[in-house]
């Protein structure tokens, strides 16, 4: 009897402890950072509606559910997510979001932080060049930037491509923009012959910013690729990449072989000058007659 009634407690143990845990409480704290206190920060518990926003002292007071998570966002800082515990307060310290803090490379060299920069760009990273494993750097650019077309003028292996921004197709005049590797200027040929390992980012500049930065050469648009530099501070390390290519004729056209150069036919003596007479041995006149009659 007294081992049923000891289940019969723990049961009712559990029960009341999971009741409490699925109870709202309400959960305090304060939101700073590394200069102090951050008002206006919203906090929202994920998966809900229910938000709140810190006060001029940082502070907030919202209702949540232990294991419930809290997810803090705020203006030039990364969002920062706390899961309710036992207790009722939770203070966070935010940390400033790393892709304001960014370095653009711009025309030169010159190097500006993101947030600095108001003309429209992009950058492609080292990464997302290499994420299809595509031998061309030129081509791996394909799809990973908006308002760039990039067409493959020949085939081969050193095939030739075409790189426009936001261009037209010009009969008179070169719309395809300008690319500069290490702020030297250069052409899509040489960029498509770097292999990817080696490219740390290529940025590419829109609209009229191209034409400021590097006058009439730009007006298309700039494509500026900034390759990998050694550092004192990096260990020393190899890597070995191949890859190979192999390039077949699908067909080539037949030709005849029987029949000489001539036509074939008094009505059809200005067409098919490709049928003449057959390659017997016998020499004979070609073509059709002259205005005197010979031929």
């Amino acid at each position: 009897m007294r081992s049923k009634f000891k289940w019969i407690y723990a049961l009712l143990v559990a029960l009341t402890m999971q009741f409490s845990f699925a109870q709202d409480k309400t959960v305090t704290g304060t939101v700073s950072d590394a200069l102090g206190v951050l008002p206006g920060v919203n906090v929202l518990v994920k998966g809900t509606t229910r938000r709140v926003t810190t006060d001029f002292d940082g502070k907030f007071s919202i209702k949540a559910k232990e294991g419930e998570v809290l997810v803090f966002s705020f203006v030039e800082m990364s969002n920062t997510e706390k899961t309710v515990g036992v207790g009722n307060t939770v203070n966070v310290s935010m940390k400033a979001n790393n892709i304001l803090n960014e370095v653009i490379v711009g025309a030169v060299g010159i190097k500006k932080k993101r947030a600095a920069v108001t003309s429209s760009y992009a950058i492609v990273s080292n990464d997302e060049l290499k994420a299809a494993s595509n031998p061309d750097v030129v081509r791996s650019l394909i799809g990973k930037i908006s308002g760039i077309t990039i067409n493959a003028t020949s085939n081969g292996v050193n095939g030739s491509n075409s790189i426009r921004i936001r261009s037209m197709l010009s009969l008179t005049g070169n719309t395809e923009a300008l690319i500069v590797i290490d702020n030297v200027i250069s052409n899509a040929d040489v960029f498509s012959q770097l292999p990817s390992d080696v490219v740390e980012s290529v940025t590419v500049l829109k609209g009229a910013q191209g034409a400021a930065l590097y006058g009439s050469q730009g007006k298309s648009g700039v494509v500026l690729v900034q390759t990998k530099k050694g550092s004192a501070n990096e260990k020393l390390s190899v890597s070995f990449n191949s890859s190979v290519d192999f390039e077949t004729i699908n067909f080539v056209p037949k030709r005849q072989q029987r029949y000489g150069q001539g036509w074939y036919g008094a009505k059809d003596e200005v067409e098919n000058g490709g049928w003449g007479p057959l390659f017997d041995g016998v020499v004979g006149p070609v073509g059709p007659a002259d205005v005197d009659g010979s031929i």
